[in-house]
């Protein structure tokens, strides 16, 4: 009887371990993951000013039939900029060689400017430190270093739902909203769901460091909105000393 358990116990032991060397899954679905472990993954943990300065450029491709405007497979691109200094934004819309617009917060108020063929058309000043909802939105959403920042500064409340279809599942309480975040086996965020919104995140390279996607797909009621193909990120960028202001802005647009 004695050698009857032990055969039993060795056997159960060799399961065991084929299991684990088996990619991990029967260790990685014990496990739970945290807002740290998503911080570490990418390697912002240490330094808050890797997610709160940096300037990044990609193309946006918008779906026509997603917005209503077109038919079949129809779209168009911009290339879209975003700069961020702490609290301070710049925010750059280019839709083709003669149309440019920018948001930008100065510390004081929110701008709008935008320009064709080198005039100017809108110049307006909007009180408070955020621009329209829609803005607002694009930029909190581009790439993931918003993510991260919000994760960095907002403290916010977890809870680990378990292994879904491959990807860590983690449910978050920021002030009165709910996020939930799918990671992948390496801890990497690659899917944001938040209201009626889900942002899909691919093509991670190293950049200074640091995990980043370049590579981004925004859907909107389970539809495509938009795609963003990164081109640039350049995390604590050195800006100058007149970046972020109207002035600076309205110079650019119209010269």
């Amino acid at each position: 009887m004695f050698r009857t358990f032990a055969l039993l116990g060795v056997c159960s032991l060799f399961v065991l371990e084929a299991c684990e060397g088996s990619g991990g899954a029967l260790r990685h679905t014990a496990t739970t993951i945290s807002i740290e472990d998503l911080l570490t993954a990418h390697r912002v943990v240490e330094d808050r000013e890797t997610v709160s300065v940096f300037i990044a450029e990609a193309i946006r491709t918008v779906s026509l039939t997603a917005i209503g405007s077109g038919k079949g497979s129809a779209s168009f691109a911009r290339l879209i900029r975003v700069a961020r200094n702490g609290s301070l934004f710049r925010y750059e819309r280019t839709s083709d060689s003669s149309t440019k617009q920018i948001d930008l917060f100065d510390g004081k108020a929110v701008h709008h400017l935008m320009s064709a063929n080198g005039r100017l058309i809108d110049n307006s000043t909007r009180p408070g430190e955020s621009a329209s909802d829609q803005v607002m939105l694009e930029i909190k959403t581009f790439g993931v270093l918003p993510i991260l920042n919000r994760l960095m500064s907002s403290k916010p409340q977890s809870v680990f739902e378990g292994r879904i279809e491959g990807f860590d599942k983690l449910r978050l309480k920021i002030a009165d909203r709910t996020w939930i975040l799918f990671a992948d086996a390496e801890r990497l965020i690659r899917r944001l769901e938040f209201a009626n919104n889900a942002i899909h995140y691919d093509d991670y390279r190293e950049v200074q460091g640091v995990q980043l996607p370049f590579k981004q797909q925004f859907f909107s009621k389970g539809q495509l909105y938009y795609e963003l193909t990164f081109t640039r990120v350049e995390l604590k960028p050195t800006f100058p000393s007149d970046y972020f202001t109207q002035a600076a802005a309205l110079n650019e647009l119209t010269h």
